[in-house]
Parts: structure tokens; sequence; C-alpha cells
């Protein structure tokens, strides 16, 4: 089991930083990189994913949650958060989806095998940021692994979260094509769920 109290986000985010070889043209992991710097490092604190589907037009399609509280509400984000101490990324990912969606999922992207990993910090005190960063005004430094899944219905049932309060008060779905204009984007998501549209094509035949 892994013992989330033992490492923090800015080790793996120095790890990350200093090793430029694992990353693609666009800024993202390659391959299995973020499997074996898990296991080297002991951990990611936070967890994502995009739910995707195909249209019967053959269009891809994902889905945002639109949130309903915290400093992003109103906004339309990934469905994730945080890794409990001595869960896997798989069973946080569940977890998540089951508390505020009312749902399970299949996985499309192998859980050591993340579609992308992005990265989060709290703004600066001049209000600024560091280069590359998403801002998040909730946390230090945090990072996380974005998988695809899919839904295994649609049937939603937006629950109360483990920290209290409803979460989620909807969903949106949108093509590559469609997607709303990034304003309506917390934490500037739109840059991850335009690289998941991309990598989606790959896995929905």
């Amino acid at each position: 089991m892994v013992d989330l109290q033992k490492i923090s986000a800015e080790e793996l985010a120095s790890e990350l930083l200093q090793r430029t070889d694992l990353f693609d043209k666009d800024g993202f992991l390659k391959g299995d990189a973020l499997y074996k710097l898990r296991c080297k490092l002991g951990a990611v604190v936070c967890v994502d994913s995009a739910p995707v589907r195909k249209r019967d037009d053959g269009v891809i399609e994902v889905m945002a949650i639109k949130r309903k509280t915290g400093s992003y509400a109103g906004k339309l984000c990934l469905v994730g958060g945080l890794v409990k101490k001595d869960s896997s990324l798989e069973e946080s990912i569940r977890l998540h989806f089951k508390t505020d969606l009312g749902l399970e999922i299949d996985f499309v992207t192998p859980w050591d095998k993340p579609a992308c990993i992005h990265q989060g910090m709290r703004p600066l005190s001049n209000g600024g940021l560091k280069v590359d960063f998403i801002p998040d005004p909730t946390k230090d430094h945090v990072i996380a692994p974005v998988y695809l899944v899919k839904l295994k219905s649609e049937k939603f049932n937006f629950g109360i979260s483990p920290y209290g309060g409803q979460e989620v008060e909807g969903v949106v779905w949108f093509s590559l094509e469609e997607m709303p204009d990034r304003e309506e984007f917390g934490y500037q998501h739109d840059i991850v769920f335009k690289k998941c549209l991309l990598l989606a094509k790959n896995f929905l035949k």
C-alpha cells in the first residue's frame, strides 16, 4: 500500500521537470512514463478522467461535469479528485464516479498508461502563474494523470461527496468541433479535454 504522507507532490513534480525525455512534443507524458515514476516515487495525489463515446454519425464526444461547489462552481471540469491514502488510482477513479455521479465505468486507457498528465498550482501572490501550470486556488501543487473511460449507463445520480455537499449539478457532452468557450471551463481543463478528444480517436474505432 502507498502512504501518501511520505511523499509530496513537489517531489514528483521535481522529478518530472528534470526528465524532459519522458514528454512528447505537446508536453504530455509518453507511454508508461507515469507508471514508472509512480513506482519510483510512491504516489500521485490526484487523478482525473474523461468519459468518451462515439455517436451514430461517428463523431467522438467527451463529457465534462458542471461543478456545483468550490472555486470553479458553474464551470466545466474533469471527473476526479484526491487519491485517498492506501487507494489505487483505479479505485479512486471508480469511487469518484460512484460518489459524484452514481455510475459505474469501464476503462478505455489502462491504469498504468494514462491519456495524459496535468499539473495545477495555487496562483502566486501577485495574481500570476508559473509557466505551463493550470491554476488551482485550492491546492499548492498537484499532479494528476488523466484516463479515458466509458460510462456503463447515463442514469446520473448526483450524490453527496465524502467531504460534504453535492459537487456536480450536471454534465455536458461535446466534440472537438463543438467545444464550449474557454471561459466556461475550470482549471483551464479545455486544454486537457482537447488532448483527450484527439487521443480518443485511437481507442474508439
